[in-house]
């Protein structure tokens, strides 16, 4: 596996283990760590001597979608800052009572 950067290593990485040991690497839901069917160290699957050359499709790809952060952070902080506001007022009631 070669490659210039980080990224393009694991890459290069997670292609051979999906394409060549039939395994799977992936967030927990999708799957996760699927490595049962990984061979043991000295029994695994060779390439040609030729190499094959695996190129991206596109020149960059996102960690996570920026839109499901963003609104995931809007949401987040609207109902922290709305129980805030709430919660006093819900204190103040249940004391009462």
């Amino acid at each position: 596996i070669q490659g210039t950067t980080g990224v393009e290593l694991s890459a290069g990485l997670h292609w051979y283990l999906k394409h060549w040991c039939l395994t799977h690497v992936s967030w927990e839901k999708t799957g996760g760590l699927q490595l049962s069917s990984l061979p043991k160290v000295g029994s695994l699957p060779h390439v040609p001597s030729a190499g094959i050359l695996v190129q991206r499709p596109v020149p960059l790809s996102y960690y996570q979608n920026a839109v499901t952060s963003s609104c995931k952070l809007l949401y987040s902080l609207f109902f922290k800052l709305i129980w805030r506001s709430i919660d006093p007022l819900v204190w103040s009631i249940s004391l009462l009572m």
